[in-house]
């Protein structure tokens, strides 16, 4: 095994921070004090915090607002500070503390307890995520309480819910077949318990 120095010098460590361990701040928590008409258009400035600029510019068919980190003034979606150092500037994530700073999973094991926070992006994700669930879900369930409603039959119950995944596949073909399939069989198993306690 090579020498500890050895390591160091040939792949050295360019990050003296990552991301989930420094504090954030993200265009989404500024704006949100804001009512729509005193924002600005172009560079403008915060009304309350003067050392925070940001920049609203059409992006396809909406207005998108960024904040711009005061060092390579850049649009990003979020800044971050230095860690243990609240008086440090907010910059973005390749400014921070000098050297920029690096994702946890660029640098620990899945154990470790950083891999565990969730940056700006994963938040939005899993938003995006819960509200297109929700979406489908208000098309799904009704749908399927009307095709069960006549159902007294456990054999035409199955055969109702294989129908109706087939044609939530057609419609939705970007969802997960293994979820859809485990939902129904979810359901199916649901229906059939209760349909078993009352006869």
């Amino acid at each position: 095994m090579p020498p500890a120095g050895f390591e160091l010098a040939k792949w050295p460590k360019r990050h003296d921070f990552v991301v989930e361990a420094c504090p954030v701040l993200t265009a989404r928590e500024v704006l949100a004090d804001l009512a729509p008409g005193e924002r600005g258009r172009g560079l403008w400035h915060h009304p309350s915090q003067p050392g925070l600029r940001f920049l609203t510019r059409r992006e396809g068919a909406a207005m998108r607002t960024w904040l711009v980190c005061p060092s390579c003034h850049s649009p990003r979606g979020a800044l971050y500070q230095q860690p243990d150092s609240p008086g440090a500037p907010w910059l973005c994530r390749e400014c921070v503390g000098g050297t920029g700073a690096m994702y946890a999973s660029e640098r620990y094991g899945l154990r470790h307890p950083l891999r565990a926070v969730l940056t700006p992006r994963k938040v939005r994700s899993r938003e995006r995520r819960a509200a297109r669930d929700r979406r489908l879900e208000a098309r799904v369930v009704p749908a399927v309480r009307a095709r069960l409603a006549g159902s007294t039959h456990i054999a035409d119950i199955h055969e109702r819910l294989s129908r109706m995944v087939a044609e939530t596949l057609v419609a939705e073909p970007s969802q997960n077949v293994d979820r859809l399939l485990i939902a129904a069989r979810d359901v199916a198993a649901r229906i059939t318990r209760i349909l078993g306690t009352r006869t």
